[in-house]
């Protein structure tokens, strides 16, 4: 099982989309004092989560990864479509295939989302960037966020609130980057199930730009700047110890 945490956010002039790499097989175990189940994530290999379609669309996956590969081998990656024509083919060809899988909700079924970031033109109006989320949580039904979505180790303490206290809709592209990353970073420290390197891509009307890792470093060391300045001044208002 291939447990991960990806992070879309719309910034004032383009998308960024990001992931962590670790592959890891999970399972159940129980404490035998407790009789209480709980998940082992066990590290298997490093792997790219995001992906790239035609016409400047990119995706993230989660979940499964066998789940995953069979999903998309359903599917001709390679078809230029405009974003909406994209979203509505995987929507189609996902939720038949899942549906062969699983005719009917039962236990046991395996899960896996796709977290899309591109841009849709029309006649009248200029590109406009826009999400999708497919999940088989609900069958892929059609699902199309505002401005950010999360997937994966989606309800993440770390996650939530650096976004909730940090992002806001159309924030400077730069500034959004920066927070993707840390949000992405915390959680990979915090969570033995995701991990480094993060992989992060910026969707623009213009195509797709990876970030590289060498700006992702920058990232990490206003990471740690601001984590030790918060560090110190919890220290120094802090009460001593008696």
């Amino acid at each position: 099982v291939d447990m991960t945490f990806t992070y879309a956010l719309v910034a004032d002039s383009g998308v960024v989309l990001a992931a962590d790499s670790e592959l890891t097989y999970t399972h159940s175990a129980t404490e035998d004092f407790v009789g209480e189940p709980f998940v082992i994530g066990t590290f298997q290999s490093k792997t790219h989560k995001i992906k790239r379609l035609p016409n400047g669309i990119a995706f993230s996956v989660a979940g499964n990864q066998g789940l995953i590969e069979r999903l998309l081998s359903a599917i001709d990656t390679e078809v230029n479509l405009s974003f909406m024509e994209a979203i509505l083919q995987f929507h189609r060809a996902l939720h038949e295939e899942y549906e062969k899988m699983y005719p009917e909700n039962e236990a046991g079924q395996l899960h896996c989302d796709f977290l899309f970031a591109g841009y849709q033109s029309s006649a009248n109006r200029k590109a406009e960037p826009l999400l999708a989320k497919l999940s088989s949580r609900d069958r892929f039904s059609l699902n199309f966020p505002a401005w950010f979505d999360f997937t994966g180790r989606q309800y993440h303490g770390a996650a939530l609130y650096l976004h909730h206290r940090l992002a806001s809709e159309g924030m400077p592209l730069e500034a959004a980057k920066r927070l993707v990353y840390c949000v992405l970073a915390e959680v990979a420290m915090l969570d033995n199930m995701c991990g480094t390197p993060i992989e992060m891509v910026v969707v623009t009307s213009d195509g797709i730009a990876n970030v590289p890792q060498a700006e992702l470093e920058g990232y990490e060391e206003t990471r740690k700047r601001v984590v030790d300045a918060l560090q110190a001044a919890f220290s120094l208002s802090a009460p001593a110890v008696r």
